[in-house]
């Protein structure tokens, strides 16, 4: 127990120094921001919609607060989000202890050394505790939800599983999608109740079977205490996996998506917990069967949907992951050289960056956007697939960060990540993007002369208008050459336009008539468009950001 405690002290000792180095209370991504405007347009859905019904849960939790101020709202979800990744390394240690409890497979010195460790072999865990993220808040209750159910299934205790049950019920409504660790519950009924089934067994099988009914009807209850029509659950489930099988493929991308969650250390100990399975499985044959069964049954949803390389997608894999990594850390603990060579791959990715000189991004070489770099034409005929506008030119590894790849859930660094946590690299860069923003905003109220244009309906400008005590009435107007809505205060409108989808929005941009003595500011979601315009317009162009240019 004082083991376990102190183990605890050392997640939250690390979540404070990320708090003090890291943390950034600023918007990362777009759905941040989404999820903020929303209640800033006091969830009249008709102004406003949604991010997504299925994260009602933190839409719910931000509604009971009471908070109404764009910096409020925005600081206390990023807080309970960068919380729930503290107490997901907690529940990820508690889950492991109870999952090897008295079961004389690993050493309880052997667990403490990885729990020690678990943090730097998956960074993704700190960096999906950076943005407003409704499935790690999600995943909390999963987590503990599974621990306690293996509590019952050890004890027989009735109040474990019922427990379980109410925090299954109370997981989903954050992440509907989080439906898909059903499976793991029937794993792990299978791997510590195995078959045959026995009178007993079947008992104990038909007893779960109902009370997970009743958890079901619970979790649909829960659901629509967030207001939400139950009507569609399974649609939103495929349609938030689906998108993935549609879209289009990039090997960079995925590569860029998998390199902090599919590390190097945590690919070593997956590859040798297979001897430690075979090493086990020589004293308890049936174990490896059982693990097996728990393993593809707790994958078996991603059959359907897809599999995709990120911590976000396919974190309810990740209990049964850190199973099969404290198997083979076991294994190598052991053999000194093996041991050596893994402790050496896990330092690395944190202290050596790999840095990319590259044309057709201001990204790099290291995590770091840079609008100053001299580039050239790029590819135009894919600008948002990076293997078709990305050209390398050089590559470097460097004690130093890593370069700055931009991911859908936020940058990610090419390893390096000790300068990106402690060294200010992630503060810094949020920062930037946020003075990006605010400089766009402080030119709209001071220069009427100013029309402004956005690819598409982010929300980051939007807030940022809240954030200086702008005001919107409406939804976007269709005025049938493009959209707009416009913000008001007092007797000021600022007017938020946004480029007509299906036609190139940096030739729309390019050809759109300005005004004389007008300027346009012209914002994009890819800081490729933003390069091609400065290719293209040249003096004409001023970039004030990564992902802002000055048209005139």
């Amino acid at each position: 127990m004082r083991s376990s405690n102190l183990i605890n002290i050392y997640y939250f000792g690390v979540f404070a120094l990320l708090f003090f180095f890291t943390l950034n209370f600023n918007y990362v991504e777009g759905d941040d921001a989404t999820t903020v405007l929303y209640h800033l347009c006091e969830r009249n859905s008709n102004i406003q919609k949604p991010y997504a019904a299925y994260n009602s849960g933190i839409d719910f939790i931000i509604k009971l607060s009471g908070i109404k101020t764009e910096e409020s709202i925005r600081i206390f979800a990023v807080l309970i989000s960068y919380l729930s990744g503290l107490f997901i390394l907690i529940g990820c240690k508690s889950f492991l202890e109870i999952f090897f409890e008295n079961s004389g497979k690993i050493q309880p010195k052997t667990r403490t050394i990885f729990y020690i460790l678990l943090p730097f072999i998956v960074p993704d865990i700190i960096l999906h505790s950076l943005i407003i993220n409704s499935a790690n808040i999600s995943f909390v209750f999963i987590l503990y939800s599974l621990i306690y159910f293996i509590k019952f299934l050890k004890s027989s205790k009735n109040y474990c599983l019922f427990l379980s049950v109410i925090l299954f019920a109370i997981a989903i409504p954050f992440r509907w999608t989080m439906l898909v660790s059903i499976p793991v519950y029937l794993g792990l009924l299978i791997y510590f109740k195995p078959l045959p089934l026995t009178k007993e067994t079947l008992s104990l099988y038909l007893k779960v079977f109902l009370i997970a009914l009743l958890g079901l009807v619970l979790t649909l209850y829960f659901i629509s205490i967030t207001g939400y029509d139950l009507q569609g659950i399974g649609d939103t489930i495929l349609s938030t996996t689906g998108y993935l099988s549609e879209a289009e493929f990039s090997v960079l991308s995925v590569l860029a998506t998998a390199s902090a969650f599919l590390t190097p250390a945590l690919l070593i100990l997956l590859f040798f917990s297979l001897f430690k399975m075979n090493e086990i499985h020589k004293r308890e044959p049936k174990f490896n069967y059982n693990l097996i069964a728990l393993i593809l049954l707790t994958i078996s949803p991603f059959f359907l949907f897809g599999f995709f390389p990120s911590y976000k997608f396919l974190i309810t894999i990740f209990p049964i992951l850190l199973v099969l990594m404290v198997l083979g850390f076991d294994y190598l603990i052991k053999k000194k050289i093996l041991f050596s060579l893994f402790l050496v791959s896990l330092v690395s990715v944190w202290f050596l960056g790999i840095q990319i000189d590259a044309n057709g991004t201001f990204c790099g070489p290291g995590f770091e956007l840079n609008t100053k770099k001299t580039q050239n034409l790029i590819n135009n005929n894919d600008l948002q697939n990076v293997d078709g506008r990305v050209k390398i030119n050089k590559v470097n590894v460097k004690f130093e960060s890593g370069f700055y790849m931009p991911m859908l859930e936020g940058p990610r660094p090419l390893y390096g990540y000790f300068y990106v946590f402690f060294n200010t690299g992630w503060f810094n860069q949020i920062e930037a993007l946020k003075k990006e923003r605010q400089e766009i905003v402080s030119v709209l109220i001071k220069d009427k002369r100013v029309i402004f244009f956005q690819d598409r309906r982010t929300a980051y400008i939007s807030c940022a208008l809240y954030q200086n005590g702008y005001k919107t009435a409406t939804d976007f107007v269709d005025n049938k050459s493009y959209f707009y809505r416009d913000f008001v205060k007092g007797n000021d409108t600022i007017k938020l336009n946004i480029v007509p989808n299906n036609c190139s929005k940096v030739e729309w941009i390019s050809n759109l008539p300005i005004e004389k003595n007008k300027k346009l500011i012209y914002r994009s979601s890819y800081s490729s468009e933003i390069l091609q315009l400065s290719n293209t317009k040249k003096n004409k162009v001023k970039i004030i950001g990564p992902f802002t240019a000055i048209l005139q």
